[in-house]
């Protein structure tokens, strides 16, 4: 069975970090909207809020990350249906990173 929820995903390459939110409602295929892809599949992609929110540990001046903030399913920082554009923040921050 498949449970709604609010997905974060991180990557790392090129130098860069890469991070999203998505509420892609489980199942959904083929829509056109989260609205259409919540009826097709009977389910939201949304349980919880989430935020993403780099800091710099120090001063940084190649600091360079952007917040991605999501409290309800059709928030505007997630990727919500397959041929939605993906919101993805990418940060060329040299500090580290811990997820």
């Amino acid at each position: 069975m498949l449970f709604p929820a609010a997905g974060v995903e991180f990557s790392y390459g090129d130098n860069k970090i890469g991070y999203d939110i998505t509420t892609l409602p489980p199942g959904a295929v083929g829509c056109e909207s989260y609205e259409s892809c919540a009826t097709k599949t009977s389910k939201q992609g949304f349980n919880v809020g989430v935020m993403i929110e780099p800091i710099s540990p120090e001063e940084d001046a190649t600091f360079a990350c952007s917040s991605l903030l999501c409290q309800y399913a059709e928030c505007p920082d997630s990727f919500r249906f397959p041929s939605s554009r993906i919101v993805q923040s990418n940060s060329t921050s040299t500090s580290p990173f811990v997820p």
